[in-house]
C-alpha cells in the first residue's frame, strides 16, 4: 500500500483505520515483509463487498503520512481444516459448533481420498468463514484444542471447494423433511434428536391415521444445521423394529410446501397395502 516505513505498525494502523472508517466499521492489521516494506489489511465488517468497492473506488491514492497509498484486493484467508487428534474420522457438529462461537460459517466441505492424497490431508474437513477475522480469533483461540487440530489454509494452497448444484429445482435450504416416521412421534422427540445439529425454529409433525404413518418437516436457523442433518450417517437410526428415518429435502413451490413421499425402508410384503403414499 505504499506505506511510510519509518512508521511503527501501531501507528500506521491507527491511521488506516481512521481513513477507512470513513466507509464504515473495519478491521486493520499491519505487517513487515523481509525487506521491512509494511503492508495493511482491511477488511469492513459487513458480509457484503459494497463498502470494499466504494473504498477501492473512494480511497484510492488517499494520503497516509504524507503518501498516497495503493489499494488492492486481497485474498485473506477464511478457511480451517479441522482434524481429529486421534486420527479419526471428524464428526462435524461439534467443530461447527466451536468456529461458530467465533463468526459465521458459510460453507464447510469434505474432501475425498483423492483430494486428501494429492495435498497431503489428514482426515478431516474445510470450513470457511465469512468474515477473515472471525476466522483469525477462532484459529487463535483454538490453537491447543483437547480433541481437534484447527490449521488456516493460506492462499498459496489450493483448496478445491465442490460446486454444490441445487437438490431438485426448488428446496428450502433450511428445513428437511423426514419420513417413515411412527405414528407416535411427537415434536419432542424430533427436536430431541435434530436439535443436535443446530437451532430448531420449528417442528411439524404431520399424521396419516389411515395408513399409520407419519412426516414431519423440521425447519432450522441455519442453513448448515440442515445440510449436517442430511449428510450425516448416524441418522441412519431405527425409531423401532420397522420404522427408520429418511431424510430428504423437502420441495416447495411458491409458499405451499408439497409432501415428498417417503422411502419405504421395511419389507413391502409386510405392509402390502402401504406401498405408495400420494
Amino acid at each position: 500500500m505504499c506505506l511510510d516505513r519509518s512508521r511503527t505498525a501501531t501507528e500506521l494502523t491507527d491511521e488506516v483505520q481512521r481513513i477507512f472508517a470513513q466507509i464504515g466499521e473495519c478491521w486493520v492489521k499491519t505487517r513487515f515483509d523481509a525487506k521491512n516494506i509494511p503492508v495493511a489489511f482491511a477488511q469492513y465488517k459487513t458480509q457484503t463487498s459494497e463498502e470494499a468497492d466504494e473504498a477501492m473506488a473512494l480511497l484510492q491514492g488517499s494520503p497516509i503520512f504524507g503518501r498516497a497509498c495503493r489499494i488492492e484486493r486481497a485474498r485473506a484467508p477464511r478457511t480451517v481444516y479441522v482434524q481429529r487428534r486421534d486420527g479419526m474420522e471428524l464428526h462435524i457438529p461439534m467443530p461447527m459448533h466451536q468456529l461458530g462461537l467465533f463468526g459465521r460459517v458459510e460453507h464447510f466441505w469434505t474432501p475425498n481420498e483423492t483430494e486428501r492424497a494429492l495435498h497431503n490431508l489428514p482426515l478431516g474437513s474445510f470450513f470457511r468463514f465469512a468474515l477473515y477475522q472471525h476466522c483469525q480469533d477462532a484459529v487463535r483461540a483454538l490453537r491447543n484444542d483437547e480433541h481437534h487440530i484447527y490449521t488456516l489454509q493460506h492462499a498459496n494452497r489450493p483448496v478445491n471447494i465442490p460446486n454444490m448444484g441445487p437438490i431438485g429445482p426448488e428446496v428450502d435450504p433450511k428445513a428437511i423433511y423426514v419420513g417413515d416416521l411412527p405414528l407416535y412421534i411427537n415434536e419432542q422427540q424430533l427436536r430431541y434428536k435434530f436439535g443436535y445439529f443446530g437451532w430448531i425454529v420449528n417442528v411439524e409433525v404431520r399424521r396419516l391415521v389411515r395408513r399409520r404413518i407419519a412426516f414431519a418437516y423440521i425447519y432450522f436457523a441455519e442453513d448448515w444445521s440442515a445440510t449436517m442433518a442430511l449428510t450425516d450417517p448416524s441418522l441412519i437410526t431405527k425409531w423401532t423394529s420397522t420404522y427408520m428415518l429418511v431424510p430428504q429435502y423437502p420441495y416447495v413451490a411458491g409458499e405451499y410446501l408439497s409432501r415428498v413421499e417417503p422411502k419405504r425402508v421395511t419389507p413391502h410384503n409386510q405392509y402390502p397395502g402401504r406401498t405408495n403414499y400420494t
